[in-house]
């Protein structure tokens, strides 16, 4: 047996390393992370082995297996095949050997026998759910929850006119180095406010872990789904399931949400509410749908590029992290990144597919406001596909060059021929949005 460590060789250990140390301890605090290190303790497995026994997304199993390649814990061995490290399988056992021994795990022990006693005499668990409301795949999660509320209330509404009366399919947000949160990190009012010209109001509360009050407004969040779920509207949520995106939730017991979105389109949960808002984002956002009167189709097409225009130019109070830039500036933070190679992988391309199917509905949009509006403004729409119609096909050819896959890396880039072409697309690109902004403010000014 080991001698133990003697407490000053400690200290010095922790005065030394701990920085590092707390990195390593942050790769293994996740249940999934645990769960893929116990998996790969008795042989190696391929990407689609650890798939399958997780039952969690492809992106969220990517974004678990850097983390812990990153440390060491876990050696990617050949495409697609994964093995744990001879430090991960010491970690691993030091952790379970520790809590074995704990003190808390005996007390909880305790409390889920009382807890499974408890809900036998009162008869607990049951659950309150909406049959019909499903999650729509789309690269944009925030619309793929939209469009099921919509759906389940009855709207009829397309999905290239979802996209384009929420602006989200005229917008760009990207960060420096092409983080895969661009898509979604930036404040989203905008959406909401917007859909209420389909027939949709959007409620919700939002808040940060850091908040002095972030219990309670979890406790609050919970309520308000229950409230809006008897009263048959549906909900959505940030980081209900795996990973940092929206779900659709579409029940709940007396321990939590029941949700549906990627890998999880039949259902997942419960989750329980004390922890939603706590894991890899510690942000709480839930929302509710309920039918409104729907606006008419000019004011929905001028609302729309009215916030589209203002979203282009970086406004502080939806842009609100310097390292993010929306509009033409986007473009210009995605060709440096390429350009340099401080790109990561993984980033391009679900910015490439993320914005790829944007400007395919915008140009939908487009045509189908042809087809709402008085025929005198045919001309000038037909202009805007145009540009549109090159913007889309431009970053399509961005996303042949850097197709997206959960098996990518946070890794850089390389600067090559390959990416030489994808930033010729990308000036491309932003040369033609460049045109079709100002046609969007021409519109405007008929409309």
């Amino acid at each position: 047996m080991d001698e133990p460590i003697k407490l000053e060789d400690l200290r010095a250990t922790v005065d030394e390393a701990k920085s590092d140390i707390a990195r390593t301890l942050r790769a293994v605090a996740h249940s999934k992370r645990l769960e893929i290190l116990t998996l790969l303790a008795d042989n190696t497995k391929s990407f689609m082995d650890i798939l399958r026994a997780t039952q969690i997304s492809r992106t969220a199993l990517a974004n678990h297996l850097t983390q812990l390649i990153g440390r060491g814990l876990v050696v990617r061995k050949e495409r697609g095949s994964y093995q744990i490290s001879m430090d991960g399988r010491e970690l691993l056992q030091a952790i379970v050997e520790s809590y074995v021994d704990s003190q808390i795990r005996i007390t909880n022990g305790r409390r889920r026998i009382m807890d499974r006693y408890a809900g036998l005499r009162t008869g607990s668990r049951q659950m309150k759910r909406l049959n019909n409301l499903q999650f729509k795949p789309h690269y944009v999660s925030h619309l793929g929850c939209l469009d099921g509320c919509l759906e389940y209330l009855g709207l009829s509404v397309s999905k290239p006119w979802l996209y384009g009366a929420t602006g989200h399919g005229f917008i760009l947000n990207i960060a420096k180095d092409l983080c895969p949160s661009g898509p979604t990190a930036w404040k989203t009012i905008m959406i909401h406010e917007l859909a209420r010209n389909l027939g949709a109001k959007i409620d919700g509360l939002i808040a940060w872990k850091s908040d002095p009050d972030f219990k309670e407004k979890q406790k609050q969040a919970w309520k308000f789904v229950q409230k809006a779920i008897d009263a048959e509207q549906p909900c959505f949520g940030w980081q209900i399931g795996d990973i940092a995106d929206f779900y659709i939730i579409y029940g709940y017991d007396d321990v939590g949400y029941y949700y549906k979105g990627y890998r999880v389109e039949d259902g997942g949960g419960p989750k329980p509410w004390q922890e939603v808002g706590t894991t890899d984002v510690t942000l709480l956002e839930i929302n509710s749908v309920r039918k409104i009167k729907s606006a008419d189709d000019i004011t929905t097409v001028k609302q729309a590029f009215q916030n589209v225009l203002k979203h282009a130019q970086n406004p502080k109070d939806w842009i609100q992290y310097p390292q993010y830039k929306s509009g033409l500036k986007g473009y210009d933070t995605w060709i440096n990144a390429v350009e340099s190679g401080t790109a990561i992988a993984f980033g391009v391309a679900y910015n490439a597919a993320v914005w790829a199917e944007c400007r395919i509905m915008a140009v939908e949009f487009l045509k189908e406001a042809q087809d709402r509006l008085d025929e005198r403004l045919n001309p000038i729409l037909e202009k805007a596909i145009g540009y549109y119609d090159a913007v889309s096909r431009n970053l399509v050819k961005v996303n042949k060059l850097f197709p997206f896959s959960p098996d990518l890396t946070m890794d850089p880039i390389k600067v090559n021929d390959q990416s030489r072409e994808a930033v010729e697309a990308l000036e491309a690109a932003r040369e033609a949005e460049s045109k079709g902004l100002q046609v969007l403010e021409k519109i405007l000014e008929v409309l």
